[in-house]
């Protein structure tokens, strides 16, 4: 990989980042930093069951003393599977989220658990070891109802996204107590994650491992190609254990929308050790078409080590700098990522993606505005949002969640949707769709099995479904 380094020109480099600054200013200027933890877990109760040994009050405490904004109870969904479940989640998100609580936002979420895939671990023991099962888990943050335990990772991510919400690959493994080997990794599956935690507190403070390497390997051109945020949460349970893991995103508020808002838009740094973090980092989370870019990464205050990466090579290290400048000339598409590195605090940027070589890919797209009820006709208008056309393939329209009891009523085909077209199609329902019920609609239907069984390769394949609930 091609780049030319611009560190040693101060004018340049106080130029290009003050340029920095300006286009932030003019793009961003609603946004600000804004320190979230995803993954946190409390002392059961009064409404829901979780396994962490500290009340909402005191953790409300420890993590406003730590000077976090938002805070997500990623209570685990293994514990949701009695009658009360759904409504008992409902109760606790209600209590959690009630406005003028002391401390930093609340918001209910879920630490997911998927079905179980062809390799999983059990548990072993070997000699006098132990080793726990693997716990394939998302992390879904801003979902507004519960998700009943153990869907096929294609579902629970899709029945995430319809309900307004992210998911995250949490600590990604694999290995006992993380995820099952080439669960997640699958074709058909990895498209569908929206993040993946490259610090996990726990795992960073019992064995000091963090997972900046699978998220390399998860972003680049030449392994997994996914476009997807980088996080970093506690995993907190007990009291002993310091919150000292976050997420940094460029979010309006601390707000769970804001905050998922910011991760769609991959404008996140994850961090380990710091109590507040600040940067400009210049296209952070962007897709640039082009071959020749300036990258930029300015600190508040110099640290120990500035790395960028492209792809998963080390390509540039800056030493007891506050600032890094370098212009790339890529042949080929590459991900860039920097890590930050100053004593035992680490922190690591979402991707940057360069594309000299654009690959056009159609994306089907479907909202909730596109869906309409009159009488007995239900109507769905379906987007291509992408910039190569989409041919031969299916809207599936469902009474219902199809992972959830719901009863498909009707495939439509679609011959060829070109890029910026829409096509509107319109459904006879057996009757007038009742207040309550769930009209399900998605462009490119596929099963939800392991394999990558749909017809179109898309751009995102986050955004083809949504649903309306009949008023």
């Amino acid at each position: 990989m091609n780049y030319r380094t611009l560190t040693n020109a101060p004018r340049v480099l106080a130029a290009a980042l003050m340029g920095v600054a300006l286009t932030a200013a003019a793009g961003q200027s609603a946004l600000r930093w804004i320190k979230f933890d995803s993954h946190a877990h409390l002392l059961a109760g009064p409404h829901f069951t979780d396994d962490g040994s500290v009340s909402l009050e005191d953790q409300q405490r420890m993590f406003s003393a730590a000077r976090y904004d938002l805070v997500v109870h990623a209570a685990h969904s293994r514990y949701g599977t009695n009658a009360s479940a759904a409504a008992d989640w409902r109760r606790q998100k209600a209590y959690e989220e009630q406005p003028g609580r002391h401390g930093p936002a609340r918001s209910m979420g879920l630490e997911y658990d998927v079905e179980r895939g062809p390799r999983h671990l059990a548990g072993a023991r070997i000699g006098t070891i132990n080793l726990p099962e693997n716990k394939s888990h998302l992390g879904l943050v801003g979902i507004r109802d519960f998700i009943p335990p153990w869907q096929p990772m294609k579902a629970a991510c899709e029945w995430a996204h319809v309900l307004d919400g992210v998911t995250i690959v949490n600590h990604p493994g694999p290995g006992p107590a993380m995820w099952e080997p080439g669960y997640w990794e699958r074709p058909g599956l990895r498209d569908k994650i929206d993040a993946l935690e490259v610090y996990n507190g726990r795992v960073v403070r019992l064995g000091g491992v963090a997972f900046d390497a699978r998220y390399r390997e998860a972003i680049s051109y030449s392994r997994l190609a996914l476009k997807i945020a980088a996080i970093g949460a506690t995993d907190f349970h007990n009291a002993g254990e310091l919150p000292e893991t976050a997420t940094f995103a460029l979010a309006a508020n601390g707000t769970a929308a804001a905050v998922v808002d910011a991760i769609r838009a991959r404008r996140t740094v994850a961090g380990t050790g710091f109590s507040r973090l600040e940067l400009n980092c210049a296209h952070l989370g962007e897709v640039v078409r082009t071959n020749r870019l300036t990258l930029m990464l300015q600190l508040t205050q110099a640290v120990e080590r500035i790395t960028l990466f492209g792809e998963t090579d080390m390509m540039r290290v800056w030493t007891n700098a506050a600032a890094a400048c370098v212009e790339v000339t890529p042949a080929n598409n590459v991900a860039y990522s920097w890590m930050i590195e100053d004593g035992p605090r680490r922190a690591y940027t979402s991707g940057i993606w360069v594309e000299p070589q654009p690959q056009p890919a159609p994306d089907l797209v479907v909202t909730v505005e596109d869906i309409r009820i009159e009488g007995k006709t239900v109507r769905a208008t379906v987007r291509n949002r992408g910039d190569a056309p989409a041919a031969d393939f299916l809207v599936r329209f469902a009474d219902g969640l199809p992972y959830d009891g719901g009863r498909v009523v009707v495939d439509k085909p679609v011959e060829k949707l070109d890029p910026g077209a829409s096509a509107n199609i319109c459904v006879d329902w057996p009757a007038p769709p009742k207040p309550g019920r769930i009209i399900y609609v998605k462009a490119d239907p596929e099963s939800f099995a392991l394999n990558d069984d749909d017809r179109v390769a898309e751009s995102d394949e986050r955004n083809n479904a949504a649903i309306l609930v009949v008023k």
